[in-house]
């Protein structure tokens, strides 16, 4: 989690989510599009993606936040509100330290690069909470 404001830390979460039968690829640019709805958070790109997975759920949604509170409010009001979302669980991310390091679209923290244990440069994207092309995905 990264320090935002005095006393506040970011939050992390893999959202994962059951869709109705059928619904699984529909749900996922459903809630990919939320980030153009500034009606759940005054803040752009919470939803880092929705990734179609198999197993007991179907969209894993991995979602970066200004605090826990906003969290809420993206699950509640956004991701279960979409039409053909069955069922969510929500889990908090504690340490955000993939190994090893790979390029994947998403976010990383001055803070965390400080703590990579390869200390590899950045690649291409960007880092310092902007979405990009990272190391640490």
């Amino acid at each position: 989690m990264e320090a935002t404001r005095a006393g506040e830390r970011r939050t992390r979460a893999w959202v994962l989510v059951r869709a109705e039968k059928g619904q699984a690829k529909k749900v996922a640019a459903k809630i990919s599009a939320l980030n153009d709805n500034t009606a759940i958070t005054d803040q752009r790109n919470f939803v880092v993606r929705a990734d179609l997975v198999t197993g007991t759920y179907d969209i894993v949604v991995p979602v970066d936040v200004e605090s826990q509170k906003k969290l809420t409010t993206v699950v509640v009001e956004g991701i279960q509100a979409v039409d053909g979302v069955r069922e969510t669980l929500t889990l908090v991310v504690g340490v955000h330290n993939p190994h090893p390091p790979h390029k994947a679209k998403g976010y990383v923290t001055d803070e965390e690069w400080t703590l990579h244990p390869h200390g590899v440069p950045p690649g291409p994207g960007l880092r310092g909470a902007s979405p990009g092309e990272n190391p640490w995905g």
